[in-house]
């Protein structure tokens, strides 16, 4: 006796079409997450730049200035306190570069993570696929 190969049957055109859709979901989520994070990443681009710009800048402009003033206040007191303008000229120096550095610091801190958004919208997406909702 022998036996007859298993029935094939044909594959469900539902299912097919089910996966051909989810696929075609899944390509477009991906889509426009990467556009989002891309959209981001130039942003990030941009705003670090103009920040490291303009901050060099200023620190440029603002130590020149205050190195004129050190020299104005030395010159002007030279004929009578000779140590004393020295002094002031140091203690405004070093007490400009202390604020500059603590402004520094606080400005770091409180800059908010790059990609928030992107970061957001994935958790969004897994939520939804886990079968949670906001």
């Amino acid at each position: 006796m022998q036996e007859s190969p298993p029935e094939q049957h044909p594959p469900d055109p539902r299912l097919a079409v089910s996966l051909r859709r989810f696929a075609q979901t899944s390509v477009e989520l991906l889509h426009n997450r990467l556009a989002l994070f891309a959209l981001e990443w130039q942003e990030e681009k941009l705003r670090i730049g103009l920040f490291a710009g303009y901050a060099l800048a200023a620190m440029l402009l603002l130590g020149f200035g205050l190195l004129f003033v050190a020299v104005l206040i030395t010159v002007a007191l030279w004929d009578t306190n000779r140590l004393f303008a020295l002094g002031v000229g140091a203690a405004i120096l070093l007490t400009s570069g202390t604020f500059c550095a603590l402004s520094a610091r606080q400005l770091l801190a409180k800059v908010s993570s790059p990609f928030a958004a992107t970061l957001e919208e994935l958790q969004h997406d897994r939520d939804r696929l886990a079968g949670k909702e906001r």
